[in-house]
């Protein structure tokens, strides 16, 4: 210690010596002594601690560190298999691809959990996206854009926006019946909750021998990784002969640009067309049952042997305070390869005179080589007036002619 005292304050220990020696030699006068020892007292009194004895305080700054191992390859892909249903941020979240502050705020990594299940499903992150800038890249399906649109099918089934479209089995029946090319895209800027909506117009013209009178489109808003964020559906009925033209828009909202990384300009938009013609037939009619009883319309001289509606049974139930429930099943037996994304069965309810009462409809899918039961009912028929009233009966049916994708990601935002 008195080696450490002198190292450190040397200067003062030489003063307190001098005022030593100076008191030795005048004694008695006493206060010399303590005056000696001042300069000591002082230095110890004011002593700050040593460095090495000092805590040392240590400033971590604010950084982000992976909370958990993110999936990668077959676990990940059981992992979204396992979690079924949920929105996308809980899927990027469970599987790991999340950052944690030190202040517990969390950033979801997007980016990399889409590159992670491009390369779990065997895909080059890479190989979705080009460098060409042009307005559009249209044609019919090209290999890389068949692989998109396989990418776009898988990442839709899990995730929130999930949905049953009715052209999910379209790319199998490409061909050359028009030509699609969109003439604009657009999205708005994000709103306070950082939603943004993107828009595209296109224009198809037919070079078949097909009237189109049906469009179905669906709009994929992708990630640059080329994964899906978001998807809309939209129809348009119109009518075009060969060499006229249709156009059309579609459009998505609700899209978050986190799932973008925060940067909504750097979406792709992918526009899948089908075209389709129409197949009309008249059912014939049959009289109304009585209530409590059901009746059967078997359908004759149909056209249209790709598309058959074997049977029309109708149950009118009993009255409840002197109205009736009436419900009608079809049986339709689609025995071709064609793919009818609608088939719409219309129903009118006539008076003995003619007039008509009431009508409805319903829609459904017909896919290749199958039956479906078509269900649909009139609610609150007065029990008088079904009274020799006949129903009456059609079928529209709209056969795919054609498909046809286009990708852009030249996109404009909107004022």
């Amino acid at each position: 210690m008195l080696r450490r005292l002198w190292a450190d304050h040397r200067n003062a220990c030489l003063l307190s010596l001098v005022l030593l020696f100076i008191g030795l030699a005048v004694n008695p006068y006493s206060w010399v002594f303590i005056a000696a020892v001042l300069p000591i007292g002082w230095v110890l009194l004011n002593k700050k601690p040593a460095q090495q004895d000092q805590p040392q305080v240590t400033t971590t700054p604010v950084e982000e560190t992976d909370s958990i191992e993110p999936l990668t390859g077959p676990a990940l892909l059981a992992k979204i298999k396992e979690l079924g249903d949920v929105s996308k941020s809980d899927l990027v979240h469970s599987c790991g691809y999340y950052s944690k502050k030190s202040d517990d705020s969390e950033r979801l990594n997007f980016t990399g959990f889409y590159e992670a299940l491009l390369e779990a499903k065997g895909i080059e992150a890479s190989s979705s996206s080009s460098d060409n800038k042009n307005d559009a890249d249209v044609s019919q399906p090209t290999n890389g854009q068949r692989r998109l649109g396989e990418q776009a099918a898988g990442t839709l089934e899990s995730a929130d926006q999930a949905s049953s479209l009715p052209l999910k089995d379209m790319e199998k029946e490409n061909s050359n019946g028009f030509d699609l090319a969109i003439t604009a895209a657009n999205y708005q800027a994000p709103d306070d909750d950082g939603d943004t909506r993107y828009e595209v117009e296109y224009n198809i013209t037919n070079r078949s021998d097909q009237t189109i009178e049906l469009l179905l489109a669906r709009l994929f808003v992708l990630h640059p990784s080329g994964l899906v964020v978001a998807t809309t559906e939209d129809e348009s009925e119109d009518m075009a002969e060969n060499g006229e033209s249709i156009s059309a828009s579609s459009s998505t909202w609700g899209t978050s640009v986190q799932e973008l990384d925060g940067d909504a300009s750097s979406a792709q938009l992918m526009l899948q067309v089908t075209a389709c013609s129409c197949h009309f037939e008249d059912l014939g009619s049959i009289e109304c049952p009585s209530t409590g009883s059901s009746a059967t319309l078997k359908p004759i001289d149909q056209s249209d042997d790709a598309l058959i509606v074997e049977a029309i049974t109708i149950t009118a139930e009993p009255p409840d305070d002197g109205e009736c429930r009436i419900s009608i099943k079809a049986l339709i037996n689609n025995s071709s390869d064609l793919s009818f994304p609608r088939a719409v069965l219309s129903t009118n309810l006539k008076s003995a005179s003619g007039r008509e009462l009431d009508d409805t409809y319903t829609q459904e899918e017909i896919p290749p080589n199958s039956q479906v039961v078509v269900e649909d009912s009139f609610w609150g028929v007065k029990e008088n007036r079904m009274k020799s009233a006949k129903f009456q009966f059609s079928l529209k049916a709209f056969a795919a002619s054609g498909i046809s994708t286009a990708v852009t990601r030249d996109l404009s935002v909107e004022v």
